[in-house]
C-alpha cells in the first residue's frame, strides 16, 4: 500500500521525470575518468550547483585528491534520523568496442547508454535527485538524507574514508549501485535503466543497518 509520502513523491518525479533523466545524461556525457582531476572537479562542481539549486544543502569537503573534492549534501532535519547514501562518479577509460560514442548519454527506449551509467552514474544520480525531489517537497520530517558523490573511488573509496574522519554523524549508510540495470550489448556495454533513474527513496523510514 503506498503511503502520502510515496504518492507525493511519485507524482513529483512522473512530471519532473524529463529533467531527472536529462540531468543523468549531463553526469554520463561528462569524461571524468579515473585520476583526471580537471573533469572530475569539473563534475563535481556541477554536482554541487545541481543539489544547490534544487534546495539542497551542499559543501566541498576534502576527498584525499587534491583538486578533485567530495560533495556533502543534506536535505531535512537533524534532529531525527538520518541516513547517509554514497556513490562514486569516476570511471574507467571505455573500451574501443563502442559501436557510437560513449560519451553521447545515448537513449534508446527505456534505457540511457553511456560510460560508467551502471558503475556507477546512474546509482550516484539516482541519490542526487532523490536529495532534491525530497527538498522541493520539503521532506523528509524529522530525519535527515545525506549524500556523498565522490571522486576517487578507483583509490579504494578514500573519498568516502576522508567523510569519515570527519564524522559527518550518518546513523545508517548505503552505496547506491544500479543493481538492476544490464548491459546493453556489443559496442554498449553499460546501460541504466531510465525507469531506475526516476526511483527515489523516502530515507525517514530507516533502513541499511
Amino acid at each position: 500500500m503506498k503511503t502520502e509520502i510515496n504518492q507525493r513523491i511519485g507524482d513529483y518525479v512522473d512530471g519532473h521525470a524529463d529533467e531527472l533523466v536529462g540531468f543523468l545524461q549531463t553526469v554520463v556525457r561528462s569524461k571524468s575518468l579515473w585520476g583526471d582531476v580537471p573533469e572530475l572537479a569539473k563534475l563535481g562542481k556541477t554536482i554541487h550547483s545541481r543539489l544547490v539549486e534544487g534546495g539542497v544543502a551542499a559543501e566541498f569537503q576534502d576527498s584525499g585528491t587534491p583538486g578533485a573534492p567530495n560533495v556533502l549534501g543534506r536535505v531535512g532535519e537533524r534532529t531525527g534520523r538520518n541516513i547517509l547514501l554514497c556513490g562514486h562518479f569516476d570511471v574507467y577509460p571505455p573500451s574501443k568496442a563502442w559501436s557510437f560514442d560513449p560519451w553521447s548519454g545515448l537513449i534508446r527506449g527505456d534505457k540511457l547508454y553511456g560510460a560508467g551509467s551502471t558503475d556507477m552514474k546512474g546509482g550516484t544520480t539516482a541519490m542526487l535527485m532523490a536529495a532534491t525531489v525530497l527538498a522541493a517537497l520539503g521532506e523528509p520530517k524529522g530525519g535527515e538524507l545525506v549524500v556523498l558523490p565522490i571522486p576517487n573511488h578507483f583509490e579504494g573509496g578514500e573519498g568516502t574514508r576522508r567523510a569519515r574522519l570527519r564524522q559527518i554523524g550518518q546513523q545508517s549508510a548505503r552505496c547506491c549501485p544500479d543493481k538492476r540495470a544490464r548491459p546493453g550489448g556489443a559496442g554498449s556495454r553499460d546501460a541504466t535503466r531510465r525507469r531506475e533513474c526516476r526511483s527515489v527513496c523516502a530515507p525517514h523510514r530507516g533502513g541499511g543497518r
